[in-house]
């Protein structure tokens, strides 16, 4: 009985070590941009072990980003919670300073079980640089439930690393040299013109 109930120990708690928390990741298309410039903002999640509980009914969350430097022109949705052709729900709301994303899945519990894939693309944002600086993207107020009902249950993610930075560049103006140098040429050939004709 005792080597039982320490097999059993023994199994629970190498379960409990090897199983980590789903891990949410953000990536940046590009690490600057120049001012009118668009680039594309990626979270997505890992770790949600395919074709078995827990799988992702509903993600809420916000993003924080500098909005004197970005503004968030655009916006789309990956397909792990449209499964079998059944549609999502999803709002953006747009705040000073951060963005507000929703998704909820129509899909039976039995079906993101079986079809959810381990790791997946939840969200795209487009971005595009409006004034020269740099913005730091994170997330913040995250909040993950899986499909069980009644009532769908919390889901402890890991998302501290879900960060981003991206640079926004002037627009390169001429140099006065340059322009200058562009206006003698132009001067001389309408003086050749003119001499010629």
């Amino acid at each position: 009985m005792k080597a039982l109930l320490k097999t059993l120990i023994f199994t629970f708690a190498t379960a409990m070590l090897c199983h980590a928390d789903p891990v949410l990741h953000m990536v940046a298309s590009a690490p600057s941009v120049d001012v009118g410039q668009t680039v594309f903002l990626d979270v997505s999640i890992s770790g949600m072990f395919a074709n078995t509980a827990p799988s992702l009914k509903i993600y809420q969350m916000e993003v924080w980003y500098n909005d004197t430097v970005f503004d968030v022109t655009g916006h789309s949705v990956g397909t792990q919670l449209q499964l079998n052709g059944n549609n999502s729900s999803w709002f953006r709301v747009s705040k000073p300073g951060y963005v507000i994303v929703r998704e909820h899945s129509d899909n039976t519990e039995q079906e993101l079980n079986d079809l959810q894939a381990d790791s997946f693309h939840l969200f795209r944002l487009t971005l595009t640089g409006i004034k020269p600086g740099f913005s730091s993207f994170y997330l913040a107020n995250v909040s993950l439930l899986d499909p069980r009902s009644p009532e769908p249950q919390p889901i402890a993610a890991s998302f501290a690393a879900a960060r981003a930075s991206i640079a926004v560049n002037a627009v390169p103006e001429p140099s006065a040299a340059g322009v200058l140098l562009g206006s003698l040429g132009i001067a001389a050939k309408l003086l050749r013109r003119k001499r010629h004709a």
